[in-house]
Parts: C-alpha cells; structure tokens; sequence
C-alpha cells in the first residue's frame, strides 16, 4: 500500500499525489463504493488515502481513507438525505462573498459558517469586486464588515485584480491548505490565478440577464502555491444547507448568540420564545445583528434555501399544471375539430360523386329519349323513372347555341323567372364543366349542374357544430370562473372576520396590561412603544374586518401616509434594509383614501422586499403625478423575478415562501384595484436586478 493526497476528484476519477509529487489516477474500490451511502461520494479532495497499484503500474485503486482531521459538508443538491462533503483536511476556508455582481446574501454567509464551526474550520470572509461598487454598497459592505469582525472573523475587502490585495491575501494562504468557497460568478478562479498565475483557470463573466455566476469550475481540485502552502477550487455554490446540525445546539455554532446564552434563565432556551431570554434581549439592545439572528431562525425552523426553491418550484407547477390542462382540452378540441372535418369533407367528396353519377345517367336517359327512335315499353319506363328520381340536383339543360331547353330541382320566384334561370345557369358554369349529350348528327346538348342543397349544406355542417361547441365551452368557461371567484371572495372575506376576531381578545387583554403597567411606574417610553405596537394590532383587526365590504374613502394627504408608514416600517426593519422615500410631487395632494387598508398595502410591499432582499439593501419609495393619476413606486435590490413569476404573483395561493399563504399580493390587487379603482402592476423585474411595484390611483380635483 502506497500514501497519498487526493488533489482532484471528478467523480469517478480521483487524481493522487504521492510523496514523491506523482500523479496518479486512481478509481475507488468497489467495496468502498457500497459502505459509505449517506455521501454523494466517499473520497473528495484533500482527503489521505492508502491505494495499491494497478496491473500497468500507472493507474490505482484507492482501498482506505485515513481518518480526516476536518471536513466542511452541505446537503446535496437533490432532495435525498445525502450530504456533499466539499473537502477534507484543511487549515482554513476562504469563504469569498460579493455585496453586488453577484448578491451574497448574509443567509449564505451565516449557514456557511455554522457548518465551518460545527468542524472546527476557522474562517476568513473575504469581500471581493470592491473595485465596481457603488456608494450604497460600499455603505453595506462597511456594515457586513463590522458585523462579522465583531464577533470574531477575519474580514478583508478586496479586489482579485489589484496587486497590493493579493500580496495581503498571500501573507493569509501561506504554508496552509485553504479551501476557496462562493457563489458562481464571485471571482474563485479569478482570486487563485491571481494568487498562482501558472495555474490558468477558466474565468467567466457573470450572466448579463440574471447577475448571477456561470459555473467555469466543475469539479474540486487542489493546487500547490509557489510560495508555499495549498488552495482547494471548489465550483460555485447556489445554497447551503446544513446537515447534523441539531436545533439544541444550533446557537452554539453561532459564537455571540453562544456567548449571551448564557444569561438566559433557562439552560434549555431556544432562544426564540422564552421570558427573560439574554438573546432577545441582545438583538433588541443591538449587541447581537438582526440578520445573524434571522439567519438562526430560518436554519432552527428549517427553511433550507433549496427547500424554498423547491417550493416555488412547487408553486409554479400548479399554475403550469393548470396551464397544461388548458393546453390539453385546446389540443383536444382541435383534434375533434380535425377528425370531425375530415370525416365530413370524405362523406361529401362520396356525395358528390355519387351525384355527378347521377346527373350523368340522367343525360344519358334525356339523350335516349331523343334519339330512339321506336323504343320498346320496358325502355321508356327506365327512362322516365331515371328522370324522375332526380329530385334534388340542380340541372340545366341548353343547346349548342346556350339556350335553356329545361330545368330541374330548381325553385323559380313569381317574377322575372328567366333572368333567375339565366343567373342559376352562370352559378352552375362556374361550379363546373357540363355534360355533353351527343344526339347525333353533330346535334349536341349540354347539361350543367351543382350541388344538392343537402350536399351544401352538409359541407357546412361541421363548422355550425364547432361553432356551437366553441360558444358553449365560452359560456361554461366563464360561468365557471365567476363561480370560482365568489367562493375565493368567500373565503377570503371568511378569513379576514375571523382574523379580525381573533386579534380582538389578546388586543383587549393587551390594553389592559399596558394598564397595569402604567401603574407599575414602568419606562413611559416603552410604555409609549407598547401602545404604538398595540394601536398597530388594532389597525390590522381593522383592515381585516374592512375585506368583503366597501370601505369609506376619505380625504387623505397621500404623500404624509407614505411617509408615516414608512417611519413606523424604519424603526422595525434591521439596520442593513434602507428606506428611500422620494416626493415628487409638486404640493401635497389628497385623494380619496381608506388609509388602514391602503398602509395594509404598502407594509405587505415593503416586507416581501425586505424578504427578496434576505434582510439587507435598499428600498426605494418615488411618488409622482401623471395627469389626473397619482403614481407610487416601490422599488427593492432583492433577488428580482423570473416571467413566470411575474405572471402569477397576483394570483390567489402563489407564494415564493415555503410556509406563505400567497394571499398578500392578490388581496392588495383587490384592494388597490376594487376599493380604490387604481391598478397595481410589476413595472419591472429580473432575476438579480430587484423589482418594482407600481401602485396607480385616480385624483379627483376639486371643481
């Protein structure tokens, strides 16, 4: 058995580095293969493995790996219970973070510390692309520094293409294995041939249409540093979720949630709902960041990025089932239309032959008629019953010169029955050649002739039906919505009343503690939160008593509703989310409001942005006039919306969250749109790019 280093690993290929710096390739045993089944994969690079020889003495069969000093591990990419172990036997993690080009969220950057703690890996945050930031990130970037500096890590700020940056960063990967993580498109590869220029890795741009990274890395591999000391490339990480992390010691991965947990009065508090909790206390008081502890909360309840994504996947298939059921039944219907066409065009193709067969024996009987000249009894029986039983073909019969000699199955007017007969005559010669009635002696007769009213009729048969069909589905279609939409009103206003209600007994009971309080001579100013907090309540039970019915519109300053709603969202938002309210507008202007319901509106607006955003950026309020409109949009630097998102994110049960309801936006549609006769719409989105909500409402100058 010979030692060695794994320093690639491509999935069925892992390449060896021996202590004489050989490299071999190497395949694992088939033994290992089977024992290790909680793991995409039992070998990964920087693990120390025993391997033996092959027959050609340049290939090898890895039969042991040596027990790891540490490993850093996520949960697959697919939805099985295996893990995905990135590396193994590492000195540190570079974890490499973007505040734009591509957005790093602090749920990434938390998670991936958890698991860097849990194995006992020190990290180092490193903030690359400084050099294409704007005034606003750089304000974020400085704040994202002193959170995590804070508490301990090392953080460094950097450009992978500045020289001075990369000399400090070679002073920090220097004689040590350092294991390189991020998002695709943050500058891995970049970072490492800047670091070790010999090695040349593939670089890319980030995707001009969603900001994000394009993978260029797609395997893990070790490579030796000139100057001493190992990186490991690893390919771009989209999310990061946790694998035995245990929600009883999940804040012992996070160090100052760790660190006042020890203040708290019960030894087994979860920190989240708990009296006398040091840790919610800390948050309140600003030792602890707002975004480290809802990133505690969204790893303790289990909202596993991929899991979210999973559940707009989820989502999205219910309106593309929908979608594909609409699909189907048009598919359908053009199916039966095709067949049932066909069908018909056949049996009137048959029809007409059998017609002009018809016609054409019935030339040859009138033929007959002239030219025998002594023909037998029997004889002018079959000839004159032949012409009797055409009694639905249109003829005509003419001479050589075009003059009509008879007719039949023709039904002439009172008046004018010539010119009628004339008329049928050019109508049959368009319809057709005539037959030619040969009588002898160059004597000819010429019979012309069209379709039978039953033929014609027929021919159009199938369309009258289609068209009746087509009418009907319409009909049933819309019945069918409006009777959907009542039971959705239905149930939304059901909703909403019983909401209401159940807010009314704690909000009482609220109020009279606040009493008793203020007996208590406890802080006014608290006191004077509290009741802020429980006016707050009220209004919402109000708002939602006001779903079903038609609220009062009253005279309202449009511009200091915005701003006060605002204030109140500002002093409950974390310090990283930005509010921006810009007035355009040339004086105050009052329309005709119902302010709980329309504040109702904005808050839900601004805490979908403040979830797209993952707690950190910047939003944008603009109030405008457009001649007799006045116009609110509401503007974030969140994670933006794919099209098929912006098509159903009105709709009733659409949600991106993984336990939302997916009523906020539709009920704010039917407030905006149904109460107050305006129109809410996505001006604008894309995936990395933020979104914008334009609200638009009617002024009524006065007279």
């Amino acid at each position: 058995m010979k030692e060695g280093v794994v320093v690639k690993a491509t999935g069925s290929v892992y390449t060896v580095r021996t202590s004489e710096k050989e490299l071999i390739p190497c395949r694992l045993k088939g033994k290992m293969r089977l024992e290790d089944q909680k793991s995409t994969s039992p070998v990964v690079v920087g693990d120390n493995v025993l391997f033996e020889y092959e027959a050609d003495a340049e290939t090898g069969v890895i039969a042991e790996v040596l027990p790891r000093k540490n490993h850093i591990v996520r949960k697959s990419t697919n939805l099985s219970k295996q893990s995905h172990v990135l590396a193994a036997n590492m000195d540190q993690a570079i974890l490499l973070a973007t505040i734009n080009y591509p957005v790093t969220s602090t749920v990434f950057i938390d998670r991936f510390l958890v698991s860097a703690e849990a194995y006992s890996i020190p990290v180092v945050i490193v903030f690359n692309k400084v050099d294409r930031y704007k005034k606003g990130d750089l304000e974020l970037l400085s704040e994202l520094m002193e959170i995590y500096t804070k508490i301990g890590y090392r953080c460094e700020a950097i450009s992978a293409l500045n020289d001075a940056d990369i000399e400090k960063l070679k002073s920090i990967v220097k004689d040590k294995v350092s294991l390189v993580a991020g998002h695709s498109g943050v500058g891995k590869s970049t970072l490492v041939n800047s670091l070790e220029p010999s090695v040349n890795l593939k670089t890319a741009e980030i995707s001009s249409a969603h900001k994000t990274g394009i993978h260029t890395t797609t395997f893990a591999e070790m490579h030796p540093f000139s100057f001493g000391g190992y990186i490991i490339d690893t390919p771009g990480i989209r999310g990061f979720g946790l694998v035995d992390t245990g929600k009883e010691e999940l804040y012992h991965y996070f160090r100052e949630i760790f660190a006042a947990s020890e203040g708290c009065q019960f030894h087994n508090c979860t920190h989240i709902h708990e009296p006398d909790c040091a840790v919610k206390a800390a948050v309140e008081e600003g030792e602890i960041s707002e975004s480290r502890y809802n990133s505690y909360l969204s790893i303790y309840f289990n909202k596993d990025e991929k899991y979210r994504r999973l559940q707009r996947q989820g989502l999205m298939q219910i309106y593309s089932t929908n979608r594909r059921w609409k699909f189907l039944v048009i598919a359908g219907a053009v199916v039966i239309s095709v067949v049932s066409l066909y069908y018909t065009n056949n049996l009137v193709r048959e029809l007409r032959e059998e017609e002009q067969n018809k016609v054409a024996l019935w030339a040859e009987a009138n033929r007959l008629l002239v030219v025998e000249s002594d023909p037998d009894e029997a004889m002018v029986s079959l000839i004159f019953e032949i012409i009797r039983d055409n009694n639905t073909v249109p003829v005509i019969l003419t001479d050589n010169r075009g003059n009509i000699l008879s007719h039949r199955n023709i039904k002439l007017p009172r008046n004018d029955q010539g010119e009628y007969l004339k008329h049928a005559l050019e109508k049959m010669k368009k319809f057709g050649p005539p037959l030619e009635v040969d009588l002898g002696d160059g004597e000819y007769q010429y019979l012309y002739y069209q379709s039978s009213n039953l033929l014609t009729r027929l021919r159009w048969f199938p369309i009258v039906q289609l068209l009746v069909v087509f009418v009907f589905m319409v009909i049933a279609y819309i019945a069918f919505s409006a009777t959907r939409r009542r039971e959705e009103d239905q149930v939304w206003v059901g909703m909403a009343r019983e909401t209401a209600h159940q807010l009314g007994t704690p909000t009482s009971s609220l109020l009279a503690w606040l009493d008793l309080l203020k007996m208590k001579n406890v802080d006014e100013n608290l006191l004077k939160e509290m009741r802020h907090d429980i006016g707050r309540l009220q209004t919402v039970a109000s708002r939602f008593s006001k779903i079903g019915s038609r609220p009062d519109l009253l005279p309202e300053d449009i511009g200091e509703v915005v701003t006060g709603m605002i204030g109140y969202l500002r002093k409950r938002s974390s310090s990283l989310v930005r509010f921006n309210v810009k007035d355009e507008l040339v004086e105050s202007l009052t329309i005709p409001l119902s302010r709980p319901l329309f504040e109702w509106v904005l808050e839900n607006l601004c805490k979908n942005a403040i979830d797209a955003m993952e707690g950190a950026g910047e939003i944008s309020l603009t109030l405008s006039r457009s001649r007799d409109r006045v116009v609110l949009d509401v503007s974030d630097t969140g994670k933006g919306m794919t099209r098929a998102v912006q098509r159903n994110i009105f709709r009733p049960g659409f949600s991106t969250k993984s336990r939302g309801w997916g009523l906020g936006l539709s009920l704010s549609k039917r407030i905006i749109e149904q109460y107050h006769q305006g129109e809410i719409t996505v001006l604008h989105s894309a995936p990395g790019k933020g979104t914008t909500f334009r609200i638009s409402l009617p002024v009524r100058d006065k007279a």
